[in-house]
């Protein structure tokens, strides 16, 4: 073996096999969670937070727009940068990026300043996506639902851990939470340096002046082939439609407890972090209720129950009954999604299941940046338990697509 050849094979980065790795699932699990818990330590606190800058709701809601917009327009350009250089350079970077921007969030006097924050972490945040990426490249066909599950139980775990732990810190100070972020993320750097690469160098692309404009192409031809499969539009609008839905409560959930019920920011990060514990245990239970009924016909029962969720939070007199409305509502927020993207990998052409996917993440994008812009216009004009009705009108839409399209299933 020649000098050479060994100096190719010291600059080589460890990458891993097909088989999947625990340890390599662990790493990436215990990532997300931290990047999860530091988004949700300080997601319901905007309502309070912003009070000390006069932000009106329709502002707050642009705010968290902002970052969506930001996020729309760079996760393309990471992900084909990450197809360039490697997973691990742009987690990196990504998990840096989010740092400043939590740094900044918490150093911040003025208007300027919080939406300079937000936007920054959705230029360069793209951390979930890249973590995707990685677990694609790790996994073969058979075993990366496994993966794709690991993902998806750690954002669950990170997200009902946040609020709990924002809600306890918040009664010292309300910026504790930022702060916490701001250490925590800082821990992922740490595991993001340990992180072995993914992509070896032989898959890696070759960057030119066509790598971004092919990035933002493949999104347009996907959308154009997707959109053109008449069997899977409605169904993508049900998936649409559902996440504006979330997305508006969401963002409605702090104000209303805020200005109906004068619920401190303590009371109502409690409040969430009980709505994102149900919603993650019914999405592990959902298997075993849909091979008990029937999945079309559990969709339309569990519309139903949100539907009147929404309706009864509402109206709900008391913080009590607020707190026994939370558990139907997460559990028929949680059911619904699931069965929603159940219905999208059986109905969809399985040469187009990674295009479709790509539609589903930019759906989800563009539902962020729509969502918080519309609840925010009805607190501020028609009151802060309006877009609890839009939640149940825009659900009765879902219900009735439910109804009319029925389950195709491709082989």
């Amino acid at each position: 073996m020649s000098n050479n050849d060994i100096q190719t094979i010291k600059n080589t980065p460890k990458t891993h096999s097909k088989e999947l790795r625990g340890s390599s699932l662990l790493a990436l699990g215990l990532f997300v969670v931290v990047d999860v818990l530091g988004f949700s330590l300080v997601l319901p606190l905007l309502p309070y937070l912003t009070q000390y800058f006069g932000l009106t709701p329709s502002l707050v809601g642009l705010l968290q727009s902002s970052n969506a917009i930001a996020q729309l327009l760079a996760v393309p350009i990471i992900g084909a940068m990450s197809d360039c250089y490697g997973r691990k350079p742009l987690l990196m970077i990504s998990v840096l990026g989010t740092l400043v921007s939590f740094l900044l969030l918490g150093a911040a006097n003025s208007i300027f300043w919080l939406f300079f924050s937000r936007i920054l972490d959705g230029l360069i945040g793209g951390n979930i996506s890249l973590a995707k990426s990685y677990i694609t490249d790790i996994t073969t066909k058979d075993n990366r639902a496994k993966g794709m599950g690991v993902i998806g139980a750690a954002f669950g775990l990170g997200f009902t851990l946040g609020p709990a732990i924002g809600g306890f810190l918040v009664k010292i100070d309300y910026m504790y939470p930022v702060y916490l972020a701001s250490f925590i993320t800082g821990l992922n750097i740490v595991g993001v340096y340990f992180l072995e690469e993914s992509l070896p160098l032989d898959k890696r692309i070759q960057l030119d002046g066509s790598t971004f404009h092919n990035a933002f192409k493949k999104v347009f031809q996907n959308l154009g082939t997707v959109i053109a499969d008449a069997d899977i539009r409605p169904v993508l609008s049900m998936h649409f439609l559902n996440l504006i839905v979330f997305g508006i409560f969401e963002h409605s959930f702090g104000f209303y407890n805020l200005i109906v019920f004068e619920l401190e920011a303590r009371s109502s990060s409690y409040l969430l972090a009980t709505f994102a514990l149900f919603y993650a245990l019914i999405q592990g239970g959902a298997n075993r209720m849909v091979k008990k009924y029937s999945e079309t016909n559990l969709l339309k029962y569990v519309l139903v129950v949100l539907i009147l969720s929404y309706i009864l939070y509402a109206i709900a007199p008391s913080v009590f009954i607020l707190r026994a409305v939370i558990i139907p509502l997460a559990f028929s927020s949680g059911l619904t999604s699931t069965l929603i993207s159940s219905r999208i990998s059986q109905e969809v052409d399985p040469s187009l299941i990674g295009g479709t996917m790509g539609i589903t993440a930019a759906l989800g994008s563009l539902s962020r940046i729509v969502a918080p812009i519309i609840a925010g216009l009805f607190i501020e004009n028609y009151g802060a338990s309006t877009p609890f009705y839009i939640c149940s009108l825009v659900g009765g839409v879902v219900l009735l697509i439910a109804s009319v399209k029925p389950l195709v299933k491709r082989e």
